[in-house]
């Protein structure tokens, strides 16, 4: 379902009320090692990388970037970016895919520092 393009938010709402949440969640993964580019109208509620980077697969995490032309440094309002989210998991594969590391949050931390 999430290969052929399907609406990531809604068929995650529908997974939740079904009681396939943990099915689900484990499809993700495999769908994003297999090739699969994940998209949501909504990238607040679902992001292909930053769901790669919360959850440390550094399988998915450069074919994820390279499939997706991604900026790991790109900053939200509060200066967190996909490489802070993947430090603070302590993913330092992040490191190795391109990242600012003197580049900081609103609080003048940086990834680096997250991650320590």
């Amino acid at each position: 379902m999430a290969e052929a393009g399907a609406e990531v938010r809604l068929a995650r709402s529908i997974a939740g009320s079904n009681q396939w949440s943990i099915g689900f969640r484990d499809a993700i993964p495999d769908a994003i090692r297999s090739g699969g580019v994940l998209r949501s109208s909504n990238t607040t509620v679902f992001s292909q990388v930053a769901f790669v980077m919360k959850s440390g697969d550094v399988e998915a995490l450069r074919p994820s970037i390279a499939w997706l032309g991604v900026n790991l440094n790109k900053q939200d309002k509060h200066g967190v970016s996909p490489a802070r989210i993947a430090a603070k998991k302590g993913n330092i594969e992040a490191f190795h895919a391109g990242v600012n590391k003197t580049l900081t949050n609103n609080a003048g931390k940086t990834a680096l520092s997250l991650a320590q």
